[in-house]
């Protein structure tokens, strides 16, 4: 009945984790073992079952469980809440406007009062060790900091770098004609972009209390952008009657105490995360990072019990249907679901409440299942590739047509009901992960709050895409959409989109149309500030000579010459002599410098003998 799992695929599970041995009351996460800043979460051996969230297998059966065979004839509850935006949008919205739903405009002024902060106690520390180098580019931070424009300016440009793939971060600024990507140094220069990202803080670190203290709070380093975001996702959007949840991992492989090991998922080290999203749309609207075991003692009826009831608690008693995995689905979280006019479906394991003779049945024949209930809980064991077993308090077993034929029969496909509806509605946030997946910046960092972070942004615009797809009739494309928000943002920053490259020209630059006959004229080097009188090492006798220099092994001599000339188009310094003609004529005119140098020498010498 199930489709095989493949990464983000929707649902698809294993389903023979259901009957394992390590499914037997074991309710802890995939693998979420604190790693004590190392990587000895890494078991394989199925979900953890040191914590059992107090719902370990009983023999007793309470007396609420009056299970009996067969199928009975489920209540439907009737979906009474509305089902889109809660907030007011302009007539004509721009993409910027959905995305400021969601990250408003003044925690980029947060987020660059906490990175200029950081920035100047850091410099300020490194000069008084005297660790602070004479040409670090730490020396270029400016006096008032980066302004929230600024700041605006570095996030669309993080942004477009998950659209454009490179490979070194230092090839956005590349004038190479194969690596050349213009708009990155029109926007920024390299020093000042790596700069705020060295520097990008958000928290103020004064306030921070150690783990171990009374006090600690693991996401502190997120500040309060955390808290800000995850509130507007729930406050924006509101879900339709069938949600879902599950657990994202944010890819990780730095030290943090609470990183985790997932091997079902892509990305299998990093920081975990559970996200309640709605399954008509993927849209993410409760979002919640693990952050190891809580101090606090969970409830009488374990901890996944309060996880799940803590992540619906806005969306209790209006008729939604809750669908989940067999990590959060016990009869007593549906039960007490259903007592809040909420249904819920999901995999089951063996755990507190499931009766002895379901656990005791057998199915050997494809096909073959067996059912009880107890009025309001409905638990289906099936046979097909595995045997797996299942719990709804809102479904039956009767069969229902998939919309598709049998390829050899032609007769229509049908499945049961409680599989049709979990297949079709339990995949929301693999898909939400996917999509964030297709465009998040992607570079490592030591730090796992930046990780957090970036992804948390990335979820804001991808749940932006979701709200403008919602409004509007022809939608672009979600790649399209990132595209067009990080020109907004950009616009909208107060930084001027400068036409030629922002900083000083590197000197291997050659431009596209070197080689093209006309336009190329020598021009002089222009002075900045108190300098007027501006010379360049030329890009053809200095890498010549000290190629040349090396192969006598003469070191002492300075290689090359320098120039006050440029050429007007390629803007590289040259000698005006020969050196003009080699660059504009030659594909390799370090090559062909050599040829001449050691052509005159031979020449020499023939007229000396």
């Amino acid at each position: 009945f199930f489709k095989q799992k493949t990464a983000y695929e929707i649902p698809k599970r294993d389903w023979s984790s259901d009957v394992c041995s390590s499914d037997l009351g074991g309710e802890d996460s995939d693998f979420d073992e604190n790693t004590d800043n190392s990587e000895s979460s890494e078991e394989e051996d199925g979900r953890s079952e040191e914590d059992s969230d107090g719902e370990e297998e009983s023999e007793e059966e309470t007396e609420e469980d009056n299970w009996v065979l067969g199928d009975r004839i489920p209540r439907r509850l009737d979906f009474t809440a509305d089902r889109g935006l809660n907030v007011e949008l302009p007539d004509n919205p721009s993409f910027s406007d959905y995305f400021h739903l969601l990250f408003p405009e003044n925690l980029f002024d947060e987020i660059a009062s906490q990175t200029n902060k950081y920035a100047r106690e850091t410099i300020a520390s490194l000069q008084r060790r005297d660790r602070l180098p004479q040409h670090s580019r730490f020396r270029n931070w400016p006096e008032d900091g980066v302004t929230s424009g600024e700041m605006k300016a570095f996030l669309a440009m993080i942004t477009a770098m998950g659209l454009v793939n490179q490979e070194n971060i230092q090839d956005y600024w590349s004038t190479d004609e194969v690596l050349s990507t213009p708009f990155f140094p029109q926007i920024m220069s390299r020093d000042k972009f790596m700069n705020i990202l060295t520097f990008f803080h958000l928290c103020n670190n004064d306030n921070y209390i150690p783990r171990g203290q009374e006090g600690y709070n693991p996401v502190n380093k997120l500040g309060t952008i955390y808290s800000v975001v995850t509130g507007n996702f729930s406050d924006v959007w509101k879900p339709g009657k069938n949600i879902c949840i599950d657990e994202g991992m944010i890819p990780f492989r730095g030290k943090v105490h609470f990183k985790v090991y997932n091997p079902d998922k892509p990305d299998k080290y990093g920081v975990k995360s559970y996200q309640l999203c709605d399954s008509s749309n993927g849209y993410c609207c409760r979002f919640e990072i693990y952050t190891g075991a809580n101090q606090e003692p969970p409830s009488a009826k374990g901890k996944t019990y309060d996880l799940v009831m803590r992540l619906m608690q806005p969306y209790l008693n209006v008729g939604r249907c809750l669908y989940v995995d067999n990590y959060y689905t016990s009869p007593t979280l549906f039960a007490e679901l259903y007592r809040q006019n909420t249904g819920a479906c999901g995999t089951a394991r063996y755990r507190k409440g499931i009766p002895q003779e379901f656990k005791r049945a057998q199915v050997k024949k494809k096909g073959d299942k067996f059912v009880m209930n107890n009025g309001t809980l409905l638990a289906v064991k099936f046979k097909d590739r595995r045997v797996f077993q299942m719990l709804s308090s809102v479904h039956s077993i009767a069969d229902v047509e998939v919309g598709r034929n049998h390829p050899g029969t032609g007769r229509p496909i049908t499945k049961p009901e409680i599989v049709h509806d979990y297949n079709k509605f339990m995949g929301a946030v693999d898909r939400c992960d996917q999509m964030v997946a297709y465009s998040c910046f992607r570079r490592r960092t030591m730090k796992w709050w930046k990780k957090v972070f970036f992804h948390l942004f990335s979820l804001s615009i991808l749940n932006a895409y979701i709200l403008y797809k919602h409004r509007t009739q022809s939608p672009v494309l979600q790649r399209t959409f990132r595209r067009e928000l990080v020109k907004e943002l950009v616009r909208n920053s107060g930084i001027s989109h400068s036409l030629t490259p922002r900083g000083r020209p590197r000197r291997s630059a050659e431009g596209l149309t070197r080689l093209q006959v006309g336009g190329h004229f020598p021009e002089k080097i222009l002075g900045t500030g108190k300098k007027s009188n501006i010379t360049r090492a030329c890009v053809v006798c200095f890498p010549a000579q000290k190629k040349i220099l090396k192969r006598t092994g003469d070191k002492r001599k300075r290689p090359g010459k320098e120039s006050s000339f440029q050429c007007s188009v390629c803007k590289v310094a040259l000698c005006m002599q020969d050196c003009f003609r080699l660059y504009h004529t030659v594909e390799d005119y370090v090559a062909a410098y050599i040829r001449r140098h050691d052509a005159n020498n031979d020449n020499v010498d023939a007229e000396t003998n």
